[in-house]
């Protein structure tokens, strides 16, 4: 504090300014404020300035020494100013503006006089919350004044006080004196463990030598010696219940956060009242999820890892009960007696404190010990693992669950599910379980491929910094009202609006959409778990270490046995010393026991109060949105036939005979848009008929370019070097080209109109290099122009997204053309050569009759995936040994991509630094894809895809009678064999049935005549199909054990959702080719001949 006293005498035309610059500068020594000041009306400009730029005409700058110049309450000029040097015997004072000129403050010689005073006599500034170092809020400054009358302007006197208050800024001090707390709080967690080891062993040697000798050799310690080893157990006591308040604290004060990963599935309808218009929102997302998994969490708390009522019983049990056999006594309550001797005496002696204080505590400490063990190496592997149920829970709810103890370092448990929605019944969640224990699934773990979901975490500042601004306005009630947004004045709708912030907040966070506060997973150190500790403090990116021993039971009951333990062993004998009594010393044990498991709860539902009482504001929904409904027959074949398409081929064209009597496809989707594609094209300048099927992932831009484009490439590689050359020459004339490719497409087939101009354009620069390559007159070779064809293809995909486009869709539509991917599978049928051309996982399997009328299936593709040994191989040898481990992981490309050869997937194939060049460029609909930004884990010596397939030549033969190409999801439920044998009865309407079986159950004829009559509808069923795809799809989805279509399981299969039924099938392309056996046959003779 600092104070001083100023008398002045008040002279004319000068005292109001003087007390303020007095006041403002000479004592109280503040910075420079900057005040409006009105120039002159003839020059019409304002400007700012601080009254130290005043400076005299005549006298210059920096002149002003006196303080006497003349100002109003409100700050401003009066019209005359005078220099002190001078005397003011000028007419101005020059006000320099900011671009160096002079405004000039003309003086004006008749004025008013004073008749008041106008004191200082308080002022406050009181910053803005969240000021920081170098970034300062205007403050609120706080001005008092005092009116003084001004009597006698010539002899009056005023004395006053100023006062000026200096405030230190404690938050250093206060962090410094909070880390010093905690240093002692753990420091006396440790001395207790200290004195408790120390007493409990010296009580244990008297109760071992002192009752097992036989001689007198060792004396019980005097009563004085024993008041000092009370205070030591007294010490630790105390000590031991300061750690135990400490955790306590800790504990119900843990910062919770349930993170929701639920999205709406729907949108309904509402009406807005300012137009009256309809407008679809989406649905509500339940809540219930979120206060299910924070009531278990409130469950788990007072979990201990022993029975409280077993360990008071048992110890009850051991020190009071006595078994008396002969002249021995079993019971324990002997042991602390004065007696050496064990044997039942005539008289009681007293005890000793030493004896009766190691008898309990070491009774009390193996009975806790032996239950821990038991409840570590039994019951939770054999009975019931809370902990682990807990982190199941979050993964079924779809919430995960972050932790923070301390302000920068907490726990984080990933609850995000793998089947993308949890709002589901029960029905649907047994069934989503079910695919997960059989891995048809991803896992659970928060990176791919793993299961590591709980992981301890160290904040950055910066995330944290963000994280509390978040809940800012949560903590904030009271200050000016000017820094309280009067649109949070309601306390529910600030709560709603901060949880639902922070919901999304710490969601982009898990997924890498905030590169400033992105985070790295690691695994600790062998020493840092040992001292638990972490080396590496977090600057730019936080760190989440794996944590599969679900160390965040450290802020429950569950996770400090050790420390509740000791505490109740020391409770109990502190108790039982003061009262000399087991009993009430049990009692008293319980009774703590349970009023701290029934008080902790309800701490910790008020401290998660904060985030979830809003919740309410959700809509509550007990039943569940997905119902599965058993769908009509009309119903059904409306969804199977919705895509189908036929295509019969005359069997002369005028070139040559076909040996294709026809094909039939069908789609079926189960990702909403469906990612595969079909093709099939007749070859107009040259033989043949080019089938294929594109498997996309990742989206379907790539399967798309793929159904659009690999046509064109083959027809051109498969081109004579003349026709290649007519073709250059009629574009460079400008002539219209001949046609190339017949398309036979179906209807809901679409193409891309946009990007045709740049399609043409790459093809053309392909013949281009062609017609360079090749010479007059040759023909080239199918295997090797379909070879050509692939790889040329996905080189032009790559290409094409690293230049980009000026425009911008087709920029955007090349970079997720080449960002996704595709498998193909294209078979080249000419006369009796049949080739395939496989990169990928679709397959292409031809159907060969045999002599018996039975069908055979011969597989003409292999599958590019870790099922194939070669493939795996080839993998591991095109990269260096270091990476024979990590190149397939889990039977995945770098754990990521299930099949090894695909078209685009060019984070597979592009170096780090062009990827990120590429998308750095890109458009801003690429950047919210988080997908493309994700690089594979252990990438160090790519390419590791390769876009070139394997060709097979087959020479059809006569029984060869069919083709059946199709993507994944067809032969993920049907065996090859049986995909033939149920496309070869159909075609040749002869149907071989299993004998019929009742599971051993008692059937009556009546019975046994209602299943003849219901299979032989399922049989007549099967030609109501018009095309085998479709009825191999109907079998696909509906197929029982008897072999023939369930319509209940078929209806229930075609029902399912968007959004549910990818995680039952994948989507289904067939394409079936019949063949012409006679054409063939005579074909085979010719060749023969």
């Amino acid at each position: 504090m600092a104070t001083g006293t100023l008398p002045f005498v008040v002279s004319r035309h000068k005292v109001p300014l003087t007390c303020f610059l007095l006041m403002c500068v000479d004592l109280l020594h503040c910075q420079q404020f900057t005040i409006p000041f009105k120039a002159p009306s003839d020059c019409g400009a304002e400007e700012y300035f601080d009254i130290s730029s005043l400076s005299c005409v005549r006298c210059g700058q920096n002149q002003l020494r006196s303080t006497t110049v003349e100002r109003n309450i409100s700050g401003n000029l009066l019209e005359e100013a005078r220099c002190e040097t001078c005397n003011g015997n000028i007419s101005a004072f020059s006000v320099p503006s900011s671009s160096g000129d002079s405004f000039v403050q003309k003086r004006q010689p008749n004025r008013q006089q004073p008749t008041a005073l106008e004191l200082l006599t308080k002022k406050v500034f009181q910053l803005v919350p969240r000021t920081l170092e170098g970034q300062v809020f205007p403050p609120l400054m706080i001005v008092t004044y005092t009116d003084v009358p001004i009597t006698d302007v010539n002899t009056q006197t005023v004395s006053t006080t100023f006062s000026m208050e200096y405030e230190m800024d404690q938050s250093e001090a206060r962090v410094k004196t909070d880390t010093m707390l905690k240093f002692l709080l753990f420091y006396a967690g440790d001395l207790a463990n200290v004195f408790f080891a120390v007493t409990v062993g010296t009580g244990l040697y008297w109760l071992i030598f002192y009752k097992a000798q036989q001689f007198v050799s060792v004396l019980l310690p005097l009563p004085a010696q024993e008041e000092k080893f009370v205070t030591y157990i007294g010490c630790a006591f105390t000590l031991k219940a300061v750690q135990f308040l400490h955790k306590l604290m800790l504990q119900v004060s843990v910062d919770v956060f349930l993170i929701d990963w639920e999205r709406p599935r729907s949108k309904a309808n509402r009406t807005v009242q300012a137009t009256g218009e309809p407008k679809r929102d989406p649905s509500p997302v339940s809540i219930w999820r979120t206060y299910f998994v924070a009531n278990e969490w409130n469950e788990i708390q007072a979990i201990r890892k022993i029975s409280p009522t077993f360990q008071i019983m048992a110890v009850l049990f051991f020190l009071e009960v006595h078994l008396t056999l002969s002249t021995y006594t079993l019971g324990l309550f002997w042991l602390h007696l004065l007696s050496p001797l064990s044997s039942l005496l005539a008289y009681t002696p007293s005890y000793s404190l030493t004896l009766r204080y190691g008898l309990a505590a070491t009774l009390w400490l193996c009975i806790g010990l032996l239950q821990v063990i038991f409840f570590t190496v039994f019951y939770e592997h054999f009975v019931e693992d809370k902990i682990r149920q807990f982190v199941d829970l979050c993964s079924i709810s779809n919430i995960s669950v972050l932790l923070l103890s301390q302000r920068c370092f907490g726990y984080y448990i990933h609850g995000r599910s793998v089947h993308g929605h949890a709002d589901t019944n029960m029905e649907e969640m047994n069934n989503n379980l079910k695919r997960e224990a059989e891995s048809l699934c991803g896992q659970r773990g928060l990176l791919p491929n793993t299961d590591v979901q709980t992981f301890q975490v160290s904040l950055t500042n910066r995330l944290r910094s963000q994280y509390d601004r978040i809940r800012e306005p949560l903590s904030r009630r009271n200050g000016p009202s000017r820094l309280i947004d009067a649109s949070t004045a309601n306390p529910f709708e600030q709560n709603t609006r901060a949880y639902h912030t922070m919901n999304h907040f710490l969601g982009s966070i898990i997924d890498h959409a905030h590169p400033d506060m992105d985070y790295i997973v690691k695994d600790k150190l062998m020493f840092e778990r040992v001292i638990g500790m972490e080396f590496l403090e977090p600057s730019e990116k936080s760190i989440f270490y794996n944590d599969e021993a679900h160390s965040f039971s450290d802020v429950l009951f569950y996770g400090n046995e050790a420390t509740l333990l000791i505490f109740d062993t020391l409770f109990f004998c502190v108790v039982d010393l003061g009262s000399q009594s087991f009993v009430l010393a049990a009692v008293l044990t319980y009774v703590q026991q349970m009023v701290l498991a029934s008080t902790l709860l309800p701490c910790q539902q008020h401290r998660s109060h904060m985030w979830h009482s809003q919740l309410h504001s959700r809509s509550y929904r007990t039943a569940s949105v997905l119902r599965s409904y058993i769908l009509t027959p009309p119903q059904v074949n409306s969804i199977l036939k919705a895509n189908e398409f036929s295509f019969k081929v005359p069997e002369f064209d005028g070139k040559n005979v076909s040996a294709v009597m026809g094909f039939e496809s069908n789609q079926l989707p189960a990702n909403a848009p469906i990612e595969d594609r079909r093709s099939a094209a007749t070859c107009l300048q040259t033989r043949g008929m080019l089938l294929g099927v594109f498997d996309g992932h990742a989206g379907c831009a790539c399967a798309q370019a793929l159904s659009e484009r690999l046509f064109y490439y083959i027809a051109v590689s498969l081109l004579p070097h003349d026709t290649l050359c007519e073709l250059e020459a009629a574009v460079e004339a400008g002539r219209a080209l001949s046609p190339i490719l017949q398309w036979n497409k179906h209807p809901n087939d679409y193409f891309s109109r946009e990007a045709q101009t740049l399609y043409f354009n790459s093809l053309r620069t392909y013949w281009q290099e062609l017609i360079d390559l090749t010479s007059p007159g040759e023909i080239p070779d199918t295997s090797e122009a379909l070879l050509s064809a692939f790889k040329r293809l996905d080189n032009d995909i790559s290409l094409e997204a690293q230049v980009g486009d000026p425009n911008a869709f087709l920029h955007y539509w090349v970079l997720r053309v080449a960002f996704s991917g595709a498998t193909a599978c294209v078979a080249h049928i000419d006369g009796s050569d049949l080739y395939i051309a496989n990169a990928g996982d679709a397959r292409a399997v031809l159907g060969v009759q045999e002599e018996d009328g039975s069908f055979s299936a011969h597989t003409l593709s292999n599958d590019h995936s870790a099922q194939n040994e070669e493939e795996v191989s080839r993998i591991r040898g095109e990269h260096p040994p270091s990476e024979r481990k990590t190149v397939i992981r889990q039977d995945r490309l770098l754990g990521q991509l299930m099949p090894f050869r695909a078209f685009g997937d060019v984070k597979f194939k592009w170096s780090i630094e062009l990827q990120k060049r590429v998308l750095e460029s890109g458009p801003d609909q690429l950047h919210e894809n988080e997908q493309t930004k994700f690089i594979p884990p252990n990438y160090h010596t790519p390419p590791y895809l390769t876009a070139e397939p394997e060709i097979t030549h087959h020479k059809l033969r006569p029984q060869d009678r069919f083709l059946v190409i199709g993507s994944d999801g067809l032969w993920e439920t049907l065996h090859r064999q049986e995909v033939v044998r149920i496309v070869g009865e159909y075609l040749t309407g002869v149907h071989q049935r299993q004998p019929l079986k009742v599971g051993g159950y008692r059937v009556t004829l009546g019975q046994m005549q209602g299943l003849l009559d219901e299979r032989k509808a399922r049989v007549s069923s099967a030609f109501e199909d018009q095309n085998v795809a479709t009825h191999l799809m109907r079998h696909a989805v509906g197929n029982n054990e008897f072999g023939t279509v369930d319509h209940e399981r078929l209806s229930k299969m075609l029902s399912l959702p968007e959004e549910l039924a990818r995680m039952y099938r994948d989507d289904i392309t067939i394409i079936v080719a019949q063949f012409n056996p006679n054409v063939i046959g005579a074909q085979t003779q010719e060749g023969q001949s």
